[in-house]
C-alpha cells in the first residue's frame, strides 16, 4: 500500500546549521551480511534505521538458515543477487527465491548463467533471464569463471563473495557487452573479503555511515546554504562515492571539512563552474541527487555513463524526466546522457506534485527541491524512503517543516 503524499516546505526561518544522522552503510551492511554467513557465523542484527533493504537481506538469511524453502527478498535487488549465489552454494532442497514490485523487471540472467557453468541447478519461475528462481541442491566447481557485469556489478561481488566455500578458491574475470561495471562496489567487496580472512569477524561490526545517502545532504547544503554537520563518514572511505561527491559538489559550492567526528557541509559562495559535466558509470545512485542540484541552482549540466539508471527501482531516466517536469524544468534525455540548458522551462503548477514511482532515491531527491519553490513541492508515496533512509523526512525537519497533502483539484 502507498504511503500518503507529504508537503514538504522550507522552514521560516530555517536552522543556520543542522546535525543529520545517516544510516548505517546500506552497500557495507550487505557485504558484512553474507561474509557471516559463508563464514558460519551468527549473522549481527542490523541497527534501527539501517533500511528496508539490509533488513530484507538479513530476514532472509535467517529464514534459510531455518530452513524455508520459499525465501522473499522484497524490494531487495542487492539480496537477490547475493542469494542467488549462496543458495546454489549451499542449499541442501530445493529453494523459490522470490520478490515484490520491479524485482520481476531486474535482470539476473548473466549471473545466473555463469552459476550453471559451475554446475548451478537453477530455474527460471517466470520469464527467462528474470526472478523469481527455483535453486535445487548442487555440488559447484571453483577455479576460474566468466561473466558479463554490465547490467551490475553485484553479479561479481555475488561471486566473490562464496568464493571462501570453494577449496581451489574461485577466480572470476569480468567484462561487459553493454556498461562498464561499477568498480569501486567491486574493490569494496574484495576489501572486506581480505579483513575477513585477516582477523576474526567480530560479535558486532562497526558501520561507516552511508556515503550514497551523504549527497542528499550535500544536496540539502547546496540548495539551502545550511551547514550540515554529519558524524560516522571517513575520509578514506570503502564507499566510492565518497572522493566523487567531495570533488563534484566543491565545484558546486559545498565544502567537505573532515574531523574525528566525521563531515561538516559549508556552502562556501557562488558554485565555482557555469557548466558541469561528468561520468557516473562508476557511481550512478548519487545522480538523483545531482541532478536535482544543478536545476534548483540553475546550472546546466551533461551527465554520461547514466544508461544503468534504467535497471533501479525505477526507471530513473524516466522518474528523473518527468519529475523534473513536474517542477518546471525540462531535461533532455538519450540512451546514456541526461543534459539541462539551464534556462529551459515547461510549464508546472504552484505546489508541483511528484511521483517517485517507488524509487527510494527520487523521492529524497525531488524533495529536496523544496528549498527552492516558494510552495514547496508534495511527494507522492513519501514513505518509500524507508527501503535506504526510513528517518529521511523528520532527519531534516530543523530546515523544512512537514504536513499531510490533501489534493483539492481532480487527480488525473
Amino acid at each position: 500500500m502507498k504511503s500518503a503524499p507529504l508537503h514538504v516546505k522550507r522552514k521560516k526561518p530555517a536552522s543556520k546549521e543542522i546535525r543529520v544522522a545517516l544510516p548505517p552503510g546500506k552497500s557495507l551492511w550487505a557485504r558484512v551480511l553474507m561474509l557471516y554467513a559463508i563464514h558460519g557465523k551468527t549473522l549481527p542484527k542490523p541497527p534501527a534505521g539501517a533500511g528496508d533493504d539490509v533488513y530484507a537481506l538479513y530476514n532472509s538469511l535467517e529464514d534459510i538458515r531455518s530452513g524455508k524453502t520459499e525465501i522473499d527478498v522484497v524490494e531487495s535487488g542487492t539480496a537477490m543477487r547475493f542469494l542467488t549465489a549462496y543458495l546454489a552454494a549451499v542449499t541442501r532442497s530445493a529453494v523459490m527465491l522470490k520478490g515484490r514490485g520491479r524485482q520481476y523487471q531486474r535482470p539476473i540472467g548473466p549471473l545466473v548463467d555463469t552459476l550453471r557453468g559451475m554446475g548451478a541447478k537453477i530455474t527460471y519461475a517466470g520469464s527467462e533471464g528474470y526472478p523469481p528462481l527455483l535453486i535445487e541442491p548442487s555440488t559447484l566447481r571453483g577455479g576460474e569463471v566468466d561473466i558479463d557485469a554490465g547490467h551490475s556489478s553485484q553479479f561479481v561481488s555475488a561471486l566473490l563473495l562464496i568464493s571462501p566455500l570453494f577449496e581451489e578458491g574461485l577466480k572470476v574475470n569480468y567484462a561487459q557487452k553493454t556498461m562498464q561495471p561499477s568498480e569501486p562496489y567491486i574493490r569494496m567487496t574484495e576489501e572486506l573479503l581480505q579483513k575477513s580472512f585477516e582477523k576474526e569477524l567480530p560479535d558486532t561490526p562497526e558501520i561507516e555511515r552511508d556515503w550514497t545517502a551523504a549527497s542528499a545532504l550535500y544536496a540539502l547544503c547546496a540548495l539551502s546554504h545550511i551547514k550540515v554537520k554529519i558524524p560516522g563518514l571517513q575520509a578514506h572511505s570503502l564507499q566510492g562515492d565518497a572522493n566523487v561527491l567531495v570533488e563534484l559538489y566543491e565545484k558546486l559550492g559545498v565544502k567537505t571539512l573532515f574531523d574525528e567526528e566525521g563531515v561538516t557541509l559549508r556552502y562556501s559562495g557562488k558554485p565555482r563552474t557555469p557548466y558541469i559535466e561528468a561520468d557516473f558509470e562508476q557511481t550512478p545512485d548519487i545522480v538523483p541527487n545531482v541532478v536535482v542540484t544543478c536545476l534548483g541552482l540553475k546550472i546546466p549540466f551533461c551527465f554520461t555513463g547514466v544508461a544503468r539508471l534504467r535497471l533501479k527501482e525505477s526507471d530513473r531516466i524516466v522518474a528523473l524526466q518527468h519529475n523534473a517536469s513536474q517542477a518546471g524544468f525540462r531535461i533532455g534525455v538519450s540512451t546514456d546522457m541526461l543534459s539541462y540548458d539551464g534556462t529551459a522551462t515547461c510549464n508546472k503548477t504552484d505546489i508541483p506534485v511528484i511521483d517517485p514511482m517507488g524509487d527510494h532515491r527520487i523521492a529524497m531527491a525531488f524533495g529536496l527541491l523544496a528549498f527552492k519553490l516558494p510552495d514547496g513541492i508534495v511527494i507522492r508515496d513519501s514513505e518509500v524512503v524507508s527501503k535506504s533512509w526510513p528517518g529521511f523526512w523528520h532527519a531534516l525537519e530543523p530546515a523544512w517543516q512537514l504536513e499531510h497533502y490533501i489534493k483539492k483539484e481532480k487527480v488525473s
